[in-house]
């Protein structure tokens, strides 16, 4: 028979052991709050709160988030574009449902949305449609039609101060693309050309035919030993990043980007990716064609799987950038941002802070010079200009607009914005405008 302080030890024992199980910290696998306005009390939605080592989410349309696997004591950094950004430490998971209230900036609507609109337009050449524009190195390359001469193209080259160095007739002109070195083609019909400039002249050099050009489009970043390809799988359904080393010879999948909603949930999802990425990560030791034929065969292969799902998903859109020595990808279709090294190590991944409406709205231009990166959003007729943090994955405060509707083609280069403007729609007059 068990003596008074055995029973005594054997309830304790036992005692320690159902504490620990159903201890709240040990069996709480979420954690959950608000955030509000801290005068109206109204729920703030896509608010981004950053926790641990740099993961994220976003608040929902009531203001709540969620936080999956929380670790105590936990800083929360919450942010949001109009309001002042405040830190919050969390001790325990007792604290969960917790209320978090932020203050409004009360940002002046006009301080926010002009920054200086001196405006000048540029190649003030009379009649003349602007097809397209680029910048090669320091001069401008334009290709439109004299409105007295609609069936013949020309290639125009000034300079930044608005000279005109040469010109050259053109059959066809469509487009302009710049390539990852730097270097500017021109569409024109089904042919393409790269242009050079030789003593102040326009020359076309190269011809290939627009069908055989897809490599180069394919060829997103292109630095030293490193290049960083996009290719695109179904109707837009699958793009997939991927990085070559040409001193170690390999090949390494940056990530691919599709659909989440193509699976139950986002968990689900999340493996899918991750045993994609360590599958396709090769060595090609020299047969390159082999192994890009096996990362291609493998995306082919998820296509294949799940077409009947692919069918009635949205296509996907997303970009990439080298921004501050890493590589930034832009998941748009799943409102996410990811960077990498140039190791191809995943860093980061945050909920990216935009507006849910059709992601076809949605495109980031980047800044020549400076290296930042805006957001173009176009709602209606009008675009609006936005700096995007790429370490928090909010848009910042400095809002830069063009008060004129229907501009196209906006670009900025060392602070500067430029854009098409047609003031009327079936005018035959579209230039080139420039606001500092």
């Amino acid at each position: 028979m068990l003596n008074r302080s055995a029973i005594y030890l054997k309830f304790l024992f036992w005692g320690f052991i159902i504490s620990g199980f159903y201890s709240p910290s040990l069996c709480q696998d979420s954690f959950n709050g608000r955030i509000t306005d801290i005068e109206t009390g109204k729920g703030i939605i896509n608010a981004t709160v950053v926790y641990g080592d740099g993961k994220g989410v976003l608040s929902d349309s009531s203001g709540s988030f969620v936080i999956k696997e929380p670790s105590f004591p936990m800083k929360l950094e919450i942010s949001h574009l109009n309001y002042i950004s405040q830190s919050v430490i969390v001790r325990s998971v007792f604290e969960s449902g917790i209320n978090i209230q932020l203050r409004s900036k009360r940002m002046d609507i006009d301080q926010v949305e002009i920054i200086g609109e001196r405006l000048t337009r540029f190649f003030e050449r009379r009649y003349f449609y602007t097809v397209d524009y680029a910048f090669l190195n320091d001069k401008i390359v334009l290709i439109g039609y004299d409105k007295s001469r609609l069936n013949h193209g020309q290639l125009v080259l000034t300079n930044l101060n608005q000279d005109t160095l040469s010109a050259k007739a053109v059959k066809k002109p469509k487009s302009l693309y710049k390539d990852a070195f730097g270097n500017v083609h021109l569409f024109a019909g089904d042919s393409v050309y790269q242009i050079a400039i030789a003593n102040n002249k326009l020359e076309l050099i190269y011809p290939t035919h627009r069908f055989d050009f897809y490599d180069v489009l394919r060829l997103q970043i292109a630095e030293d030993n490193l290049f960083v390809f996009k290719d695109i799988y179904g109707n837009d359904q699958l793009h997939l990043y991927y990085r070559i080393d040409t001193i170690s010879r390999s090949i390494d999948t940056l990530m691919q980007v599709f659909d989440h909603n193509l699976f139950p949930d986002e968990i689900m999802a999340q493996r899918y990716k991750e045993r994609r990425l360590r599958k396709l990560t090769l060595d090609y030791k020299g047969q390159m064609d082999t192994s890009l034929a096996a990362v291609r065969a493998a995306n082919q292969l998820f296509l294949s799987t799940h077409y009947d799902n692919l069918i009635i998903h949205k296509p996907v859109t997303s970009q990439i950038f080298k921004c501050e020595g890493k590589y930034v990808i832009l998941d748009i279709a799943n409102s996410e941002i990811h960077t990498f090294s140039t190791d191809s190590l995943a860093e980061r991944s945050l909920p990216l802070a935009i507006p849910s409406h059709s992601q076809r709205d949605k495109y980031f231009v980047q800044d020549e010079m400076t290296k930042k990166i805006y957001w173009v959003n176009y709602e209606g007729t009008k675009a609006t200009l936005l700096e995007l943090d790429t370490n928090t994955g909010q848009i910042r405060g400095s809002l830069q607009t063009p008060r004129y509707p229907f501009i196209e083609d906006i670009r900025v280069r060392n602070g500067i914005i430029w854009f098409l403007y047609q003031p009327l729609l079936g005018e035959t007059v579209r230039s080139l405008y420039r606001m500092n």
